[in-house]
Parts: structure tokens; C-alpha cells; sequence
């Protein structure tokens, strides 16, 4: 079973990388680098050395692709959303973390070849500070059509969350209708993305219909496409 376990891991090795590709952005690492200049005077506060960058990483890199770990050796996918957004904002700690480590390191070797000079550091980080806050912000307004505010937005100004709200009044009316015993819903007309997550399907015997009419106490539900 332990021999069965190290294979799958060898098998799906190539994921953290994928995924990682995947989500890396500009913005992600401008932020973090933000972070690490403003807690960049703690360096002065820790006798750490930061000796072994690569090591660190490499490690980092591990402990990150095991999180993968369970669902891919149980289901062979990445599993349900809110256990990827649990490895998307791992990932984001990490590259923090990985980052403040990097630096630190190159920080103290540069220091112990007097290439670096404390008090003009100090007199320069507001600056670097103020430029990487303005590409942070630059960044943001440049992905902003892709933020929930924006998004949520959209759907209440042009009505979406407005219609989708009465489609969804009127399937509760019919599902709570003692009388009907099978119950055929048309699709939505409209899929807010700040809303709408998942809908029933044409089958019958899918978890989300069978859960439905458990809850309502009917014979059949079933989503009908013309």
C-alpha cells in the first residue's frame, strides 16, 4: 500500500507546478513583495542567517505539493473548490514566506560585503514602498473587471441578480406545492456569476435532483431543455 502511495505521488508530480502556473499573477507577487518591504525592519529585530534559499525552497515546494496529496490520490482530480481555494491561499504564504526568505539572504550577503548600507536602505524603502504600491494599484485596475465588486455589480445594474431572484421564487413556489409530485424546471434564463454556483440536470438520478426532492418530498425532479 506504502509502494501504491509513493507511485501515485510520482505519477501526479507534474501538479503543483501546473497548478501553480495557473495562478501565479503580477499582481500576486507585487502584493507580496509589498508585504516584505513593509515588515522589512524586522530583518534588523532576528539574528537568522538565512543560509540555505534553495534548501528552503525546495522544501517549501514539498510541503505545498503534498496538500495535493489526498485528493489526487483518492479521486485523481484536485478536488471540490473550497479545497483548492485551501491550496491557493497555501500557495500564497508560501510565496510570501519564500520571498522574505530570499531577500533576507541576499540582504545579509550584500551587507557582509559592504555592497549594502543600512541607513540609506532605510532612506530609500519609502520610495520603493510608494512605486510598488502604485504598481499594486495599477494592477488591481487592470483586473478589476474580474473582482466579485465588479462583478456583482454587473448583475444588479443590468438585472440579472433581479430575474434570477424571480426564477428562483418561483421554483420554490412550485417545489413547496404539495400537489405536484413530479416537478420539470426550465433553465435559468439568466447566471449571475456572483450568485449562481450549480443548477439541477436533465438527470434524474443526480445527487443535486435526488437531494431536491428529498428536501421537498416529490417523486421526480428533473431540469427540462428544449
Amino acid at each position: 500500500r506504502r509502494n501504491k502511495a509513493y507511485y501515485k505521488m510520482v505519477e501526479y508530480r507534474e501538479y503543483p507546478i501546473l497548478y501553480t502556473n495557473n495562478i501565479i499573477s503580477i499582481e500576486n507577487i507585487l502584493f507580496s513583495i509589498l508585504i516584505i518591504l513593509l515588515v522589512s525592519d524586522s530583518y534588523k529585530k532576528i539574528n537568522f542567517k538565512f543560509k540555505y534559499p534553495i534548501l528552503f525552497a525546495f522544501v517549501s515546494y514539498c510541503i505545498f505539493s503534498a496538500l495535493f496529496t489526498p485528493t489526487l490520490y483518492a479521486t485523481a482530480n484536485l478536488g471540490e473548490g473550497r479545497l483548492t481555494n485551501i491550496i491557493y491561499y497555501n500557495y500564497f504564504w508560501f510565496m510570501i514566506i519564500n520571498i522574505y526568505y530570499m531577500v533576507g539572504w541576499i540582504r545579509n550577503k550584500l551587507l557582509n560585503k559592504k555592497m549594502l548600507n543600512e541607513k540609506n536602505l532605510i532612506k530609500d524603502k519609502n520610495i520603493i514602498i510608494l512605486f510598488t504600491s502604485a504598481i499594486c494599484m495599477f494592477a488591481i485596475l487592470f483586473t478589476f473587471k474580474s473582482t466579485s465588486f465588479y462583478v456583482t455589480t454587473k448583475s444588479i445594474v443590468n438585472d440579472e441578480a433581479k430575474i434570477y431572484d424571480n426564477e428562483c421564487k418561483q421554483r420554490i413556489k412550485i417545489l413547496e406545492n404539495k400537489n405536484i409530485k413530479n416537478v420539470e424546471f426550465a433553465p435559468f434564463s439568466v447566471y449571475p456569476k456572483a450568485l449562481f454556483f450549480s443548477d439541477i440536470t436533465t438527470n434524474p438520478s443526480d445527487f443535486r435532483n435526488t437531494s431536491l426532492k428529498q428536501v421537498y418530498k416529490k417523486d421526480n425532479v428533473i431540469l427540462v431543455v428544449k
